[in-house]
């Protein structure tokens, strides 16, 4: 049996998965058009997914605790999770906030209870495991500028 995988805000370029979500639609008939921050609930039933991978999304997000709530409800037992994120502990980021997130560094926006912005790993760990996740591995890396670091969270159901 084929795995079911999830690219949730795949974008562009990214082709991994057997199922897409964006909020774009890229020209692209294998991405699923979703806005997560207006559509809190994922369109899919619960244990439908081998794995999943939200890379750099949850920091733009207003309810960034439901959707990993949603994440965990549409796994399959023994499922997992790669997420990625932006590192808040890099000063470049409380002078130069990335520009598509709905809030400034350093001054968070509460909305309905929840707040929207950078997480540094051990925020996000804890999120993870509120919602039931045990996490397996972790690690940080750089992309194209030596200011641009993020971080990941590798775990599982």
């Amino acid at each position: 049996m084929d795995k079911r995988t999830l690219n949730i805000a795949c974008g562009e370029f990214d082709k991994w998965g057997t199922d897409k979500l964006d909020r774009e639609y890229f020209g692209r008939d294998d991405i699923r058009i979703f806005d997560l921050n207006s559509r809190r609930k994922l369109p899919f039933k619960k244990n439908t997914f081998d794995e999943i991978k939200c890379w750099n999304v949850i920091q733009i997000l207003f309810y960034p605790q439901e959707l990993i709530n949603e994440c965990y409800r549409i796994l399959k037992p023994s499922g997992k999770l790669g997420i990625s994120t932006l590192d808040s502990e890099n000063i470049f980021w409380y002078f130069f906030p990335p520009r598509d997130n709905p809030v400034r560094w350093g001054k968070p926006t509460y909305n309905n209870g929840q707040t929207t912005g950078l997480y540094n790993l051990n925020a996000l760990s804890n999120r993870l495991k509120h919602a039931g996740f045990k996490i397996l591995s972790t690690g940080k890396e750089s992309h194209r500028f030596p200011f641009n670091d993020y971080f990941y969270i590798h775990c599982k159901k």
